[in-house]
C-alpha cells in the first residue's frame, strides 16, 4: 500500500492520497500541480535566458566576420570625421549606432563624452551586424540595448579602447567638481533600484579599468551614464551591494 501512496507531506503529516505519478517520486494529483507550479516557471526562465544568449551569438558567416574583424578606434579630435560605430551608455542601456559627428551625437543625447564605452571603425553595415548580434537585448524597435553580460564582454574584449592609454585616476576634488558641473543630483532610489540600474555600469568600469573601480571612479561613471550625482559613500554602498549579489565579470574578453 505504501508504494501507491503519495510521498509528499500535507500540514507536516504524510499525504494519504494515492500516487498518480510514481517515477521519479510518488505524487498525487494535487502535489504534482504544486511541484509543476514551482518548477516549470524556473525552467522556462532558464530556457529563455539560454535562448536569448544563443540568438545573440549566432550570426550568418558574413555578419559574424564583420563583427569579429571590427577594429577599435580612438576618440576623434574634431567633427566631422570618418564613420565610427559607437557604444554609448545611459543608465542600464547602451546605444549602438554609427556617426560621422560623434560630439554632436553625444550632445544631442544630453550625455557626456565619458558615456562612450567603445568606438569601432565602420559604418552602417557594421552597425546592422551588431544590431543582429545583440538583437535579443534590443529595447523595442530602437538602437538601445540592455547592458547584458554578452554586450559587456564584447565591449571589454574589443581593446584597445577608444581612450589613448589609461585614464589618470581622478582626485576626489576633481571628480566631485566634474560631477557637479556635468550632471544633476541623482533621484531618490531604493538600494534594489540602484543595484539594478548601476550593476551594468560597474561591470563596464571593471572591464575598462581591469580592476575594481574606486568609490570616486564609480560615482563618476554613474554620473556619466546619466544616473545622476551621488556621493562617494553612496557609490561605495552600491558597489558593495553589487559585489555581494553577483560575481565580478570575466576579463578574458570572450563573448
Amino acid at each position: 500500500m505504501d508504494q501507491l501512496t503519495c510521498q509528499a507531506q500535507r500540514d507536516g503529516a504524510p499525504c494519504i492520497h494515492a500516487a498518480t505519478l510514481v517515477v521519479p517520486v510518488r505524487l498525487c494529483d494535487e502535489h504534482k500541480l504544486q511541484v509543476a507550479a514551482f518548477v516549470v516557471p524556473e525552467m522556462l526562465v532558464g530556457a529563455l535566458r539560454d535562448a536569448r544568449a544563443l540568438s545573440s551569438r549566432t550570426l550568418p558567416p558574413d555578419l559574424a566576420h564583420l563583427v569579429a574583424s571590427a577594429q577599435a578606434a580612438q576618440m576623434p579630435a574634431t567633427d566631422p570625421h570618418s564613420a565610427l560605430v559607437y557604444f554609448m551608455a545611459n543608465g542600464g542601456r547602451v546605444k549602438i549606432g554609427y556617426t560621422k559627428s560623434l560630439f554632436s551625437r553625444v550632445q544631442s543625447l544630453s550625455l557626456r563624452e565619458d558615456a562612450v564605452l567603445l568606438l569601432l571603425h565602420g559604418g552602417m553595415d557594421l552597425e546592422r551586424a551588431l544590431h543582429a548580434k545583440f538583437g535579443a537585448y534590443r529595447v523595442a524597435d530602437s538602437e538601445w540595448f540592455e547592458l547584458a553580460p554578452d554586450v559587456v564582454h564584447f565591449i571589454s574584449g574589443k581593446g584597445p579602447k577608444h581612450r589613448a592609454g589609461a585614464a589618470p585616476r581622478p582626485t576626489r576634488a576633481k571628480a566631485r567638481a566634474s560631477r557637479s558641473r556635468a550632471a544633476k543630483k541623482a533621484p531618490r532610489r531604493s538600494l534594489d533600484e540602484w543595484v539594478d540600474a548601476a550593476a551594468p555600469i560597474f561591470h563596464i568600469e571593471f572591464a575598462r579599468l581591469r580592476r575594481n573601480p574606486t568609490a570616486t571612479e564609480f560615482a563618476s561613471a554613474l554620473a556619466a551614464a546619466g544616473l545622476g550625482v551621488v556621493s562617494d559613500s553612496t557609490a561605495k554602498n552600491i558597489r558593495a551591494e553589487i559585489l555581494d549579489r553577483a560575481p565580478l565579470p570575466s576579463l578574458d574578453g570572450e563573448s
